[in-house]
Protein backbone atom coordinates (compact mmCIF):
# COMPACT_ATOMS: atom_id res chain seq x y z
CA UNK A 1 0.00 0.00 0.00
CA UNK A 2 1.44 3.13 -1.00
CA UNK A 3 0.74 6.53 0.98
CA UNK A 4 1.55 9.97 0.33
CA UNK A 5 0.63 13.39 2.32
CA UNK A 6 0.85 16.28 0.28
CA UNK A 7 0.37 20.31 1.35
CA UNK A 8 1.16 23.33 -0.22
CA UNK A 9 3.25 26.43 0.80
CA UNK A 10 3.75 29.50 -1.31
CA UNK A 11 5.10 32.87 -1.84
CA UNK A 12 1.99 34.05 -4.00
CA UNK A 13 -0.36 32.44 -1.14
CA UNK A 14 -0.45 35.18 0.80
CA UNK A 15 -0.28 38.67 0.89
CA UNK A 16 3.76 38.83 2.02
CA UNK A 17 6.65 36.85 2.02
CA UNK A 18 6.82 36.74 5.78
CA UNK A 19 3.67 34.77 5.88
CA UNK A 20 4.65 32.70 2.93
CA UNK A 21 8.33 31.66 5.11
CA UNK A 22 5.95 30.77 7.97
CA UNK A 23 3.68 28.82 5.18
CA UNK A 24 7.61 26.52 4.12
CA UNK A 25 8.38 26.18 8.03
CA UNK A 26 5.11 24.65 9.08
CA UNK A 27 6.14 22.22 5.89
CA UNK A 28 9.07 21.36 7.41
CA UNK A 29 7.47 20.61 10.60
CA UNK A 30 4.73 18.53 8.56
CA UNK A 31 7.61 16.05 6.70
CA UNK A 32 9.90 16.03 9.79
CA UNK A 33 6.92 14.98 11.49
CA UNK A 34 6.33 11.56 9.22
CA UNK A 35 7.06 8.25 9.22
CA UNK A 36 6.78 5.55 6.96
CA UNK A 37 4.97 7.50 4.19
CA UNK A 38 5.96 9.92 0.98
CA UNK A 39 5.59 13.30 1.73
CA UNK A 40 5.03 16.13 -1.07
CA UNK A 41 5.40 19.79 -0.72
CA UNK A 42 3.33 21.62 -3.99
CA UNK A 43 4.55 25.26 -4.76
CA UNK A 44 3.05 27.07 -7.79
CA UNK A 45 6.48 26.05 -9.24
CA UNK A 46 5.45 22.24 -9.27
CA UNK A 47 1.53 22.27 -9.34
CA UNK A 48 -0.66 22.88 -12.25
CA UNK A 49 -3.66 24.68 -11.20
CA UNK A 50 -6.05 27.48 -12.05
CA UNK A 51 -3.40 30.39 -9.31
CA UNK A 52 -5.08 30.74 -5.47
CA UNK A 53 -6.08 33.89 -6.47
CA UNK A 54 -8.09 32.99 -9.48
CA UNK A 55 -9.36 30.32 -8.07
CA UNK A 56 -9.07 29.61 -3.98
CA UNK A 57 -7.90 26.85 -2.38
CA UNK A 58 -7.96 24.67 -5.91
CA UNK A 59 -4.36 23.55 -5.38
CA UNK A 60 -5.91 20.52 -2.53
CA UNK A 61 -7.93 19.33 -5.61
CA UNK A 62 -5.17 19.49 -7.98
CA UNK A 63 -2.39 18.33 -6.43
CA UNK A 64 -4.39 15.24 -5.06
CA UNK A 65 -5.06 14.72 -8.55
CA UNK A 66 -1.34 14.51 -9.24
CA UNK A 67 -0.67 11.88 -6.82
CA UNK A 68 -3.92 9.77 -7.49
CA UNK A 69 -2.13 7.44 -10.08
CA UNK A 70 1.06 7.08 -8.26
CA UNK A 71 -0.55 6.53 -4.83
CA UNK A 72 -3.67 4.51 -3.00
CA UNK A 73 -4.15 6.34 -0.22
CA UNK A 74 -3.61 10.38 -0.85
CA UNK A 75 -3.89 12.60 2.55
CA UNK A 76 -4.40 16.33 2.11
CA UNK A 77 -2.82 18.07 4.70
CA UNK A 78 -2.91 21.71 5.77
CA UNK A 79 0.52 22.98 6.06
CA UNK A 80 -0.09 23.42 10.14
CA UNK A 81 -0.83 20.18 10.47
CA UNK A 82 1.96 17.60 11.72
CA UNK A 83 1.68 14.33 13.84
CA UNK A 84 2.43 13.99 17.21
CA UNK A 85 1.88 9.53 16.72
CA UNK A 86 2.13 6.98 15.08
CA UNK A 87 -0.13 6.80 12.28
CA UNK A 88 -0.78 3.35 11.86
CA UNK A 89 -4.59 3.43 13.23
CA UNK A 90 -5.36 6.66 11.01
CA UNK A 91 -4.07 5.24 7.51
CA UNK A 92 -6.14 1.81 8.44
CA UNK A 93 -8.82 3.69 8.99
CA UNK A 94 -8.87 5.16 5.44
CA UNK A 95 -7.91 1.63 3.79
CA UNK A 96 -10.74 0.42 5.38
CA UNK A 97 -13.61 2.70 5.06
CA UNK A 98 -12.01 4.51 2.09
CA UNK A 99 -11.91 7.89 3.11
CA UNK A 100 -11.43 10.35 5.64
CA UNK A 101 -13.13 13.77 6.86
CA UNK A 102 -13.66 15.47 9.89
CA UNK A 103 -16.58 17.48 11.56
CA UNK A 104 -15.70 21.30 12.11
CA UNK A 105 -17.57 21.29 15.17
CA UNK A 106 -19.91 23.99 15.48
CA UNK A 107 -20.61 24.85 12.41
CA UNK A 108 -22.56 24.20 9.29
CA UNK A 109 -22.88 24.37 5.49
CA UNK A 110 -25.26 27.12 5.66
CA UNK A 111 -22.83 29.11 7.95
CA UNK A 112 -19.73 29.39 5.31
CA UNK A 113 -21.28 29.01 2.06
CA UNK A 114 -22.32 31.04 -0.68
CA UNK A 115 -25.72 31.36 -2.73
CA UNK A 116 -23.91 30.24 -5.82
CA UNK A 117 -22.32 27.44 -4.69
CA UNK A 118 -25.68 26.25 -3.13
CA UNK A 119 -27.39 26.95 -6.24
CA UNK A 120 -24.84 24.63 -8.61
CA UNK A 121 -25.47 22.05 -6.22
CA UNK A 122 -29.18 22.18 -6.23
CA UNK A 123 -29.25 22.69 -2.41
CA UNK A 124 -31.89 25.41 -0.58
CA UNK A 125 -30.28 27.45 2.09
CA UNK A 126 -32.82 25.49 4.23
CA UNK A 127 -31.18 22.51 3.74
CA UNK A 128 -27.45 23.90 3.89
CA UNK A 129 -27.84 24.45 7.57
CA UNK A 130 -28.72 20.96 8.27
CA UNK A 131 -25.45 19.43 7.35
CA UNK A 132 -21.78 19.96 9.17
CA UNK A 133 -19.37 21.61 7.61
CA UNK A 134 -15.85 19.71 7.37
CA UNK A 135 -12.98 20.80 8.15
CA UNK A 136 -11.13 20.53 4.47
CA UNK A 137 -7.51 21.30 6.19
CA UNK A 138 -6.98 17.05 6.49
CA UNK A 139 -8.63 15.14 4.25
CA UNK A 140 -8.20 11.43 3.21
CA UNK A 141 -8.76 9.09 -0.08
CA UNK A 142 -8.08 5.66 -0.39
CA UNK A 143 -8.35 5.27 -4.40
CA UNK A 144 -8.77 1.42 -4.63
CA UNK A 145 -12.18 2.41 -2.73
CA UNK A 146 -15.16 3.32 -5.46
CA UNK A 147 -16.71 6.01 -3.70
CA UNK A 148 -14.13 7.74 -2.59
CA UNK A 149 -13.41 7.59 -6.14
CA UNK A 150 -16.22 9.47 -6.62
CA UNK A 151 -16.32 11.79 -4.11
CA UNK A 152 -12.65 13.15 -5.26
CA UNK A 153 -13.91 13.14 -8.40
CA UNK A 154 -17.10 15.35 -8.03
CA UNK A 155 -14.55 17.51 -5.91
CA UNK A 156 -12.46 18.20 -8.61
CA UNK A 157 -15.26 18.33 -11.49
CA UNK A 158 -16.39 21.29 -9.18
CA UNK A 159 -13.29 23.53 -9.87
CA UNK A 160 -14.80 23.78 -13.36
CA UNK A 161 -18.01 25.53 -12.57
CA UNK A 162 -18.37 29.20 -11.21
CA UNK A 163 -19.30 29.84 -8.30
CA UNK A 164 -18.16 26.30 -6.51
CA UNK A 165 -14.21 27.93 -5.44
CA UNK A 166 -15.22 31.45 -5.84
CA UNK A 167 -15.99 34.01 -3.76
CA UNK A 168 -15.58 36.06 -0.47
CA UNK A 169 -13.91 35.43 2.95
CA UNK A 170 -16.61 37.18 4.56
CA UNK A 171 -20.00 38.19 4.00
CA UNK A 172 -20.10 42.10 4.94
CA UNK A 173 -21.56 43.63 2.12
CA UNK A 174 -23.72 40.57 1.33
CA UNK A 175 -21.68 40.02 -1.76
CA UNK A 176 -21.64 36.15 -1.04
CA UNK A 177 -25.62 35.56 0.32
CA UNK A 178 -28.52 37.92 0.54
CA UNK A 179 -28.92 35.74 3.61
CA UNK A 180 -27.54 37.45 6.44
CA UNK A 181 -26.81 34.54 8.65
CA UNK A 182 -24.12 33.78 6.04
CA UNK A 183 -20.87 34.63 7.58
CA UNK A 184 -18.45 33.99 3.93
CA UNK A 185 -17.98 31.34 1.73
CA UNK A 186 -14.97 28.80 2.54
CA UNK A 187 -14.47 27.41 -1.10
CA UNK A 188 -13.16 23.73 -1.50
CA UNK A 189 -14.34 23.40 2.22
CA UNK A 190 -17.99 24.72 0.92
CA UNK A 191 -17.50 22.10 -1.66
CA UNK A 192 -16.90 19.29 -0.04
CA UNK A 193 -19.21 19.66 2.82
CA UNK A 194 -22.07 19.44 0.34
CA UNK A 195 -20.86 16.49 -1.52
CA UNK A 196 -21.08 14.56 1.62
CA UNK A 197 -23.93 15.94 2.34
CA UNK A 198 -25.52 14.73 -0.88
CA UNK A 199 -24.03 11.25 -0.39
CA UNK A 200 -25.38 11.20 2.96
CA UNK A 201 -21.94 10.53 4.72
CA UNK A 202 -20.99 12.01 8.31
CA UNK A 203 -18.04 13.40 9.09
CA UNK A 204 -15.73 12.08 11.63
CA UNK A 205 -16.00 13.59 15.56
CA UNK A 206 -12.26 14.98 15.30
CA UNK A 207 -11.00 15.02 19.12
CA UNK A 208 -12.32 12.21 19.79
CA UNK A 209 -10.90 10.38 16.72
CA UNK A 210 -7.41 10.95 14.76
CA UNK A 211 -7.15 15.15 14.78
CA UNK A 212 -7.13 17.75 17.19
CA UNK A 213 -6.55 21.67 17.23
CA UNK A 214 -3.66 22.24 19.68
CA UNK A 215 -5.12 23.59 23.04
CA UNK A 216 -8.34 23.64 21.90
CA UNK A 217 -10.46 24.40 25.24
CA UNK A 218 -13.70 23.65 23.77
CA UNK A 219 -12.98 20.05 22.84
CA UNK A 220 -10.18 18.90 25.30
CA UNK A 221 -9.09 16.69 26.59
CA UNK A 222 -8.39 14.76 23.19
CA UNK A 223 -8.90 11.01 22.76
CA UNK A 224 -5.35 8.72 23.30
CA UNK A 225 -6.15 8.19 19.38
CA UNK A 226 -5.58 11.79 18.22
CA UNK A 227 -2.16 11.30 15.99
CA UNK A 228 -2.00 14.97 14.09
CA UNK A 229 -2.47 18.29 15.42
CA UNK A 230 -3.35 21.24 13.94
CA UNK A 231 -0.81 24.32 15.09
CA UNK A 232 0.11 27.29 13.49
CA UNK A 233 -1.00 30.21 11.34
Amino acid sequence: MKIAFCTYASKCYKYSYADADRYFNYADRLKDSLKGVDFYLFTENNLKHPGHANLPYSFKPYAIQQLRQDYDIVVWADSCVYSIKDLNKFIEYININGFVFFDNIGYTIGDFTSDQCLTNFNMSRKESFEHPMIMACLMGFNFKNQLAIKLFNEYFKATQTYGNYEGDWTNESNQVSIDNRVKGHRHDQSVMSIILAKEKIKPLHPHSTFFAYFGNPGHLPHAESVCLLSQGY
